[in-house]
Formats: structure tokens, sequence, C-alpha cells
């Protein structure tokens, strides 16, 4: 999915995931027009494309126009992952989470984050490690395990700021591929000792 947030809410990827809201504010964005999101949290109802897999990436640029006081997320998709702005006692940076049985352990970003300055975000999860590309500033924690999908909506903000140009792409692999990359492993493995 891809909202360019270019004075609407229309997901322009072939996926059709629009955004249903009752009223969304835009102003000057990174690139064209970025959506408030201020006041407002924005809902997208629950979709395979959403669900955590080996794969799964958010993508977009945001800007704080005055630092968040707690806990703020930016994307979640409640009981999967979340891409958040750490409290204040936690260094207040960028974290990325996603849920394999438990949120920890969480990439955080390397760098602080100051109001009136565009990130361009990059959160990633391959199977094996979470990664965090913020302005190029790159950290990475191993993460492993198996993902247990909800029916939660995927949700945006709110926080004190501006989101543009958000992609999520999850290019998981169809249950019958996957099992019969498993059986053609044991099958390698018959009759060899191990």
């Amino acid at each position: 999915a891809y909202w360019p947030f270019d004075g609407d809410l229309r997901d322009v990827s072939e996926h059709g995931h629009d955004i249903a809201a009752a009223e969304a504010v835009f102003a000057e964005g990174r690139t064209g027009q970025a959506v408030v999101t201020k006041t407002s949290q924005l809902t997208v109802p629950d979709h395979p494309d959403f669900q955590l897999a080996p794969g799964f990436r958010i993508e977009c640029s945001a800007y704080f126009t005055e630092m968040p006081k707690g806990i703020t997320n930016l994307v979640q998709k409640d009981g999967e992952y979340m891409l958040r702005v750490n409290p204040p006692n936690e260094g207040g940076v960028l974290a990325f989470f996603v849920n394999l049985g438990s949120w920890e352990p969480r990439v955080n970003a390397s760098i602080p984050l100051k109001a009136g300055v565009w990130y361009r975000i990059i959160a990633q999860w391959d199977g094996r490690s979470l990664t965090l590309d913020v302005n190029g500033n790159r950290t990475q924690t191993m993460r492993s395990g198996s993902p247990v999908p909800s029916e939660a909506p995927l949700t945006i903000g709110p926080f004190p700021g501006k989101l543009d140009s958000l992609r999520i792409e999850n290019p998981k692999l169809p249950a019958v591929r996957t099992r019969d990359l498993l059986q053609e492993h044991a099958l390698l493995r018959a009759g060899r000792p191990e």
C-alpha cells in the first residue's frame, strides 16, 4: 500500500486500501502535501497485506511540530507491530517493535528527534532482525520468531506533526509455498544421519 497524502487519503498502489476519514487536514509535505496527524487517528481495516511477515517494511517521512511528551505511535497494528516515539525516559527516539510472543527486543534509532525537521524513516523485519533507518542512520537488532496475525486495523497517528508518503510492503509467501519449502527440506535430509 502507498499513501502519498497529496490532498487525499487514497492508496495509489494496486491494492486499493483507501483511508476513510470524516475529515483530514493537509499541509506542505516533504514532497507535495502531507497529512496533519495532530488530533486525529487514521484507520485502515485489517487486511492480510498489513499482517506481519518476514520482509515486512514501513517507509514514510515524519515531521514533528513539537516533541511528543510520552509514548507516541506513528504507525501501528495492535498485537503485531508498531513504529513509535519512545517516551523521554527511554530517550525520546524513534523505535520499531514486532510482537513475536513478546514486544522486546525493539530496535531504537541512533539519533535524537527534534521539532521542525523532516525524518525519512524505514523500518523493516526480515524474519531474523529488525532494522530502523532514520535519515540514513541505520540501527539493527536480532529478532526472530513466528508472528501471530491479529484482526486489529492499521492505525496512523495521532502525533504532533505531519506524515508524508507512507508505504507498507509485505512480500510474504503464501502458506502453501512455505509448507512446500519445509517438505522439500525434509525430503533432502531423509536418509542422512543427523
